[in-house]
């Protein structure tokens, strides 16, 4: 009887979590988060912008600060750092992979959701041989999404990394 009323609890805690979103927004809710690994990683620019709302936000926080190092707030803003960094890797021939694993996504309102996800980006440099990964960040990312006439898209995104 206690494993019965114990799976009982458990379901009942997955769906007050899930929040009442559809399974069809969940899923593409996973879409969207593992899109976000696939295109910056292949540098698809457009692509990667494309899965942000016009007034998105990206912030980054390193060591538990409680204020964010960098704030990208504006498409141009968002063009100029992400397009910066995916031409800074192409040209020191340096691939990324961000690992995004254990998402949590809850309805926070119509139309909009809440999430987390942990993360872990690495870099190889592809041009060295027997080149070893290089753990660069591990932590969580903490999102907002917004249901357009497109489709989810990311309406803030907190990357809290580990480290300092």
């Amino acid at each position: 009887a206690a494993l019965v009323l114990l799976a009982g609890l458990s379901c009942n805690a997955v769906a007050a979590e899930a929040g009442n979103l559809s399974e069809k927004d969940r899923q593409e809710i996973i879409v969207l988060i593992h899109n976000y690994s696939y295109m910056f990683d292949s540098r698809n620019l457009d692509s990667f912008l494309d899965l942000f709302s016009q007034d998105a936000t990206w912030k980054a926080f390193f060591g538990g600060s409680p204020a964010p190092e960098m704030v990208l707030d504006s498409p141009v803003e968002f063009r100029q750092v992400f397009g910066n960094q995916m031409r800074l890797y192409a040209a020191d021939g340096i691939q990324s992979r961000h690992f995004i694993t254990n998402p949590m996504i809850y309805r926070a309102g119509p139309g909009l959701a809440d999430g987390t996800a942990m993360f872990l980006v690495t870099h190889q440099y592809c041009e060295e041989p027997e080149s070893t990964a290089i753990l660069l960040h591990t932590g969580e990312y903490r999102y907002q999404f917004v249901k357009t006439r497109s489709g989810w898209k990311f309406g803030s995104i907190e990357a809290h990394a580990d480290h300092k």
